[in-house]
């Protein structure tokens, strides 16, 4: 009864647009930090957008287990001994039909809980790509081509400011990203994309090994640093990309990610082809992403406000 009395009130909070705040000791929390006494923005999978995000996969995952464990009692059932069934030779028959299908269930259930999995972490590379604005959008970068003065965004393709968002949104994404092969997927962005590693250097001085916690970031950044399979958005107050902000408007970043799928047969049902040439995909064969789309708002930075 607790159970569905809880569903109820997350389902209400959802759905009437209300922020949804667990484990504070204040439940009506301000809007903005520097009137909550805390330094930094604090991350919280918890929001309205992001529920909303994860409940299609969430439901499908739940169907689909239901289905697994119906087809796994009848296969149960098929086993019994003959002398103890005189159906069992009906039940053989469903045995061979049923476990084909259980399968693939069981590799579809497996591709929805990484694809769920791999929705929280973009959604935490959207919030450090958040955090990493707030900061960087009030700071003013005279030697940039264009210059970005104070609380504005330029050109998207050639920002600064927002490259450094960007950087800030893949590095969390090195962690659900595929090693290099010799894939158009895995492979080439490491050949065109190597400007991560020497940035990655600078936070690393110390071992990077191909064991090591930062040897495998190096070895999996290139994949998240390239511009195609990461891609950042800033959205101001208007709704607008980039452009002008003002001290404490809110800012959303949005980050779109190509998730790398690798279960067998599930990621052909989940996933869209790297390439779009269907004679080519038919030939040589081709990798499959999951198009992953999160966000995070949260107010610029600037003078402290007043209560």
């Amino acid at each position: 009864m607790a159970f569905v009395v809880l569903l109820a009130m997350l389902g209400y909070r959802i759905y009437s647009g209300g922020p949804i705040h667990f484990f504070t000791p204040n439940a009506a929390l301000p809007e903005f930090v520097e009137l909550g006494g805390r330094r930094l923005p604090q991350y919280s999978a918890v929001t309205t957008s992001f529920i909303k995000s994860i409940t299609p996969l969430s439901a499908l995952g739940v169907v689909l287990t239901l289905v697994a464990l119906r087809f796994t009692a009848v296969i149960a059932k098929s086993r019994k001994p003959l002398a103890l069934d005189g159906e069992s030779g009906a039940s053989a028959v469903e045995f061979v039909l049923v476990l084909p299908a259980l399968a693939v269930l069981l590799l579809m259930i497996l591709q929805i809980a990484l694809l769920v999995q791999a929705k929280f972490v973009v959604n935490y590379a959207a919030f450090c790509a958040a955090r990493s604005a707030i900061v960087v959008i009030p700071d003013d970068v005279p030697g940039s081509r264009p210059p970005e003065p104070r609380n504005r965004l330029g050109n998207p393709e050639r920002s600064e400011k927002i490259e450094i968002i960007h950087r800030s949104a893949a590095l969390p994404l090195t962690a659900i990203s595929p090693v290099p092969g010799f894939s158009g997927a895995t492979g080439w962005p490491v050949l065109t994309n190597p400007d991560p590693i020497a940035d990655l250097i600078k936070l690393a001085p110390f071992d990077v090994g191909p064991r090591s916690m930062m040897g495998q970031v190096m070895l999996r950044a290139p994949y998240a640093y390239y511009p195609e399979n990461t891609e950042v958005k800033v959205i101001n107050a208007q709704g607008n990309e980039g452009g002008d902000f003002l001290d404490h408007d809110w800012v959303t970043v949005k980050v779109s990610y190509r998730y790398y799928l690798a279960v067998p047969f599930a990621k052909k049902l989940f996933g869209t082809a790297y390439s779009g040439n269907p004679l080519w995909n038919m030939l040589f064969g081709t990798d499959y992403y999951y198009p992953i789309v999160e966000q995070y708002t949260l107010p610029v930075d600037g003078e402290p406000m007043l209560p």
